[in-house]
């Protein structure tokens, strides 16, 4: 291959420099283009939303969706790229990538940009989008190889080229993909693969200069920075399914090459096909990184062009469509439903029954208002009411079966709001503006430019105020506070400066104990506070103080307002209410005049604070009376630390409600677990204005609890939270506890420290006392190497292909806790690395009753379902197995490879499962997706057989009789009457089931009275 070597020096005007092979590289270029828009039929329409990236943010319901580890991964052009030049195709905006630093997920990974789309079997396509990458950049972009950092508070600056290690290649390329309705991938196509390779190689240098060894044209813009001409990346290669795996890289230049086949290249008149069986279509642009290489891509003017067949119908004309604030003007919900079609087909119609609406959860297609004809209907949901916020979500299923779908969030605040920024704290100890204007450089009334005293005005990373590596700050000139660019929907004050470097930022690098103090002359009255931020992780915390006293100096006082808690918002934005610990919403009455407001990350009790944040806002509270406040919940789970608060110990569920504004009924409260209502064995205290609510606990058992109250004037209140009661003496395996030598086991077995010389005789680690428990492959587990190197560990080290990982960072249980060993305590551990296909086998002595099955497991790689657990029912201990499928686990919010969660496994109708089992038996355990198990938990299950009560009478008192059973907790209740009006109290405690017949007594009072006892 001929390497063109071209070398520049800054400053250069806007010279190129341009080779002849470059300039046939360009030829071809064209020729590729001419050769395929030759074949795109008239009627063709790119179906793709948002296919620019023009509009922010990019990743939002119903556009495009982000599929990484790490959300901050990708972004749009404008907020990645701090140059005054921006790298777009075309107009003002486009997506940038880079890869990731292993956070949450280990590589080899593939990140990606996706819309998904409805498709029938016959439609054709054509699908395309642009790539460019630095080859120069004298600021720093993220993913750049930072060859122009030198000393730290530089730009850095460097090449964003992919690039290519011992490990192997970050790639990029344009992918579409066909599933059926069960989600199995039936047809793959992708444009030819961006890699190293093709890209070349550039070296830059100081003083800055660029020597690039490729044969791509360059383009260099009028600041002087320097990148590759954009190459239009056309979808024209088909694979073979079976070869195309997550998380492998499908270069053919990669160390090794690759497993991935393809089977035929699209020529001219030729399309993309959907398969028959397809329903959905989807459209992804990825970047693939084998470890930890550099680069930077940036896309634009993506397309899925529908050259042929019937589509799914168009939502749009959509109001309010979630793209600006503040739509309190708008008191209804109004979209279009239009047919479309392409190469002639026929247009679908769409039937007024066949149009769905959600608002925030719940179902109001009743309520939904109709005019025009079917293949043009306008809608409208009347209604809507001020002060809200809403995720509405549409649903349209048109007469050939496609469904299309949009959710959006808007809200109804009013315009008057008072808005702070958050790059609008004080500064000069205490200084601060009014009514400030966002601006690009100093100016009056504007924040630009302006310093913060550190440990008076804000105080961050520990009180050093040293900005993180990779950190940098805009707008103010401290240098304390890290900064970035906000992918949101630009402030109205922000959008009116008509200057596209005045823009929201967002405070980042928001590690806990960071605060910063904002002093105004805040409204009187009334308010709700809103926080606008960007969260990964579901539970982070933000804290709203006020100043009570050292005002402009470094010894202050606060007073705790309340707390914003994050939700996880991916790489979206969110408005989060002011609460308090309980979810209840805050009203804010501040005193006339100045008044300094204090954001602090985190809880200062060991929560984690808001990854970034844009504003908060103050909404006027209006005239309307509050909802009921539900208060003093105990467990109190709504905010649960990870990994925390399991193997609860509870008797009873008690919590408090109350009302400033009116009355609350006790029929008006309700106690939901699990979906049942046990309010009607809830003891109350207290009056209609304040209740204290106290209900039994079931036992060994997963709880979701919703608590919801309604006052007398209909304003309700609901606060939901999810813990266990589980047991520490249920069965459980370990993860890595799998068999050996071909179906061997261990019953109970002993943990054990993690070092040579704790091998134990009726232990899993090191091969057991003699070191020779090894697994058999095929036999016992099938695992092969997919990423464990050094993950493999000490615990089974015969075993090839797996990865037993110390320490999960998982609850500690007393079986660790109580285990001695040489060394110390017995050390805790996972299966990692388990991808999907791989299996192992767990043989155990289990005492025969039913039970449901709990995982313990965690992902970093989004939603994983499809792992399953089977009965083998023969062929243990041997190659050739048949089983018996239990059931199957999946977790839809997965939060990290070290972030536990209880899994239920469901049978296939999505229940939850009961499965019997005793004696010897084998059960397999098969990964769907890439996860990590930590246990799997036998808890006797909680569908208890009908309880019948018998009374006797001895020593004066009145015995109350029933048979019990293991894992079950058993409550007796009397009534002096019975019917609609009855009312039951608790008699005693609730008695635990062991397998006898037990008993409560009551007293004898010579009046009639009636049991029963509930089951739990």
């Amino acid at each position: 291959m001929k390497i063109n070597n071209c070398t520049s020096t800054i400053p250069t005007g806007s010279a190129r420099w341009k080779t002849r092979a470059q300039n046939q590289f360009r030829g071809l270029l064209l020729s590729v283009a001419a050769l395929f828009g030759a074949g795109i039929m008239a009627h063709a329409s790119n179906i793709l939303v948002n296919p620019g990236f023009e509009s922010s943010p990019i990743f939002a319901s119903g556009s495009w969706s982000q599929h990484a580890s790490e959300t901050w991964s990708m972004a749009s052009a404008a907020a990645a790229d701090p140059t005054s030049i921006k790298l777009v195709h075309a107009g003002a905006n486009g997506l940038w990538m880079q890869g990731l630093y292993g956070n949450g997920q280990p590589p080899p990974q593939t990140s990606y940009a996706a819309q998904d789309l409805a498709c029938i079997p016959g439609n054709t396509y054509t699908a395309d989008a642009w790539f460019s990458a630095y080859t120069l950049c004298t600021n720093h972009i993220g993913g750049d190889d930072g060859s122009l950092h030198i000393v730290a508070g530089d730009n850095w600056g460097g090449s964003g080229l992919y690039q290519q290690d011992g490990t192997g290649n970050e790639d990029g390329w344009v992918e579409v993909m066909f599933f059926n309705s069960g989600n199995v991938l039936l047809a793959d196509y992708k444009s030819p693969i961006i890699d190293p390779t093709t890209v070349g190689i550039a070296v830059d240098t100081q003083p800055v200069s660029s020597t690039y060894f490729g044969t791509l044209p360059l383009q260099t813009n009028a600041i002087g920075n320097i990148s590759l001409a954009w190459i239009d990346c056309q979808v024209t290669n088909q694979y073979d399914v079976t070869t195309v795996t997550p998380n492998t890289d499908p270069s053919p230049n990669a160390p090794g090459g690759t497993t991935q086949v393809i089977t035929s290249t699209l020529g001219a008149g030729q399309y993309i096909t959907a398969p028959a069986g397809a329903v959905r279509v989807e459209f992804r642009i990825n970047l693939y990184q084998a470890a930890y290489e550099g680069g930077a891509p940036f896309w634009d003017d993506a397309t899925l062009n529908q050259v042929g067949g019937p589509s799914a119908s168009v939502i749009g004309n959509i109001s309010p469509d979630g793209t600006h604030f503040f739509n309190g003007a708008n008191t209804n919900f109004t979209f279009n439903v239009t047919s479309a079609a392409s190469g002639g087909a026929p247009l679908p119609t769409n039937s007024t029954s066949s149009i769905g609406i959600v608002v925030n959860g719940v179902n109001q297609a009743g309520s939904l208002q109709f005019s025009g004809p079917s293949t043009n209907l306008a809608v409208t949901l009347p209604g809507l009411a001020s002060n809200s916020l809403y995720t509405v979500s549409v649903s349209v299923t048109n007469s050939v079966g496609l469904v299309s779908s949009k959710t959006l969030s808007f809200d109804t605040f009013p315009t008057n709001v008072f808005i702070v920024s958050a790059e609008d704290y004080d500064f000069t100890n205490g200084q601060f503006i009014q009514n400030p204007i966002p601006t690009s450089a100093p100016a009056a009334n504007s924040y630009f430019g302006t310093a913060g005293v550190l440990g008076v005005d804000m105080s961050t990373y520990g009180g050093t105020g040293t900005l993180p590596g990779g950190a940098s700050q805009l707008v103010r000139s401290d240098n304390h506070v890290a900064m970035q660019k906000a992918d949101d929907i630009q402030l109205p004050l922000y959008a009116a400066q008509n200057d596209v470097n005045v823009y929201n930022v967002q405070i980042a690098y928001n590690n806990g104990g960071n605060w910063e103090n904002y002093t105004r002359n805040y409204p009187t009255g009334n308010y709700l506070v809103y926080l606008r931020y960007n969260n990964p992780t579901a539970g982070n915390i933000e804290s709203l103080n006020l100043l009570t006293s050292g005002y402009g100096t470094a010894i202050q006082t606060t007073n705790r307002l309340g707390q914003f808690t994050g939700a996880a918002t991916g790489a979206g934005y969110a408005w989060g209410p002011l609460t308090d610990a309980f979810g209840n919403k805050v009203i804010l009455n501040l005193p006339a005049g100045q008044n300094t407001l204090q954001l602090l990350s985190g809880n200062g009790a060991g929560a984690g604070g808001i990854a970034n944040f844009v504003d908060f806002i103050l909404v006027p509270t209006g005239t309307s009376g509050f909802p009921p406040v539900i208060n003093n919940l105990s467990p109190d789970n709504v905010n649960p630390p990870v990994n925390g608060n399991i193997f609860l110990n509870v008797t009873n569920i008690t919590f408090s409600v109350s009302s400033a504004d009116s009355t609350v009924a006790s029929n008006n409260i309700h106690a939901l677990v699990n979906g049942v209502d046990l309010i009607s064995g809830a003891t109350f205290t207290g009056n209609n204005t304040s209740w204290n609510v106290s209900l039994p606990c079931p036992q060994n058992q997963l709880i979701t609890l919703v608590i919801t109250a309604q006052d007398a004037t209909g304003l309700s209140n609901s606060i939901s939270e999810t813990f266990d009661t589980f047991s520490q003496n249920n069965l459980m395996i370990e993860g890595v506890d799998f068999d050996f030598n071909g179906g061997q086991f261990i019953d109970n077995p002993v943990p054990t420290g993690d070092t040579v010389g704790n091998e134990a005789a009726n232990s899993y680690f090191d091969g057991g006392i003699n070191k020779t428990n090894a697994a058999v492959f095929n036999v016992d587990y099938d695992g092969t190497y997919d990423g464990e190197g050094g993950a493999q560990g000490p615990y089974r080290p015969l075993d090839n292909g797996v990865a037993c990982q110390p320490n999960p960072g998982d609850f500690l249980r007393s079986i660790f806790n109580n285990s001695q060993v040489a060394g110390g305590v017995a050390v805790d551990h996972n299966l990692g690395y388990w991808n999907g296909g791989q299996w192992v086998n767990y043989t155990r002595t289990f005492p025969a009753n039913s039970y449901n099955v709990y995982g313990r497991l965690a992902g970093g790689n989004g939603p994983f379902n499809n792992t399953t657990l089977a009965l083998v029912t023969a062929g243990r201990g041997t190659t050739t197995q048949t089983t018996q499928l239990l059931g199957s686990f999946a977790d839809a919010s997965p939060a990290g490879w070290n972030t536990w969660h209880w899994i239920p496994m469901r049978n296939t109708n999505g229940v939850l499962a009961t499965v019997s089992l005793g004696g010897v038996q084998t059960l397999k355990a098969t990964s769907g997706n890439n996860l990590n198990v930590h246990f799997f938990m036998f808890v006797p299950s909680a569908t208890a057989q009908p309880t019948h009560l018998t009374a006797s009478v001895s020593g004066g008192l009145l015995h109350i009789s029933f048979a019990t059973q293991n894992g079950h907790s058993y409550t007796v209740y009397y009534s002096t009457s019975l019917g609609a009006g009855a009312s039951w109290q608790q008699l005693g405690s609730p008695v635990s089931g062991n397998g006898s017949v037990q008993s409560v007594t009551d007293n004898i009072t010579g009046l009639a009275r009636f049991y029963r006892v509930a089951t739990q």
